[in-house]
């Protein structure tokens, strides 16, 4: 789960490595299997909504640990 919430953090697309987790994280929770396209506009559809519960703008963008 840690490299999902780190990829949303600063990205607005999500690593392949970030989407198949997710699909990992959704099979062991939900017991069904996920294309990776869905799991992808889930995985986004999930972000937009804890960025809105936490009183992030949508667009609001941290700095990347990389970018530095």
């Amino acid at each position: 789960m840690a490299m999902f919430a780190k990829q949303f953090s600063g990205s607005k697309m999500l690593s392949k490595q970030a989407i198949e987790e997710f699909q990992e994280i959704y099979l062991k929770t939900y017991g069904r299997e996920l294309s990776f396209d869905d799991a992808a506009e889930q995985a986004h559809q999930l972000i937009r909504f804890l960025k809105f519960a936490l009183g992030y703008p949508l667009d609001y963008q941290t700095k990347d640990v990389n970018d530095e």
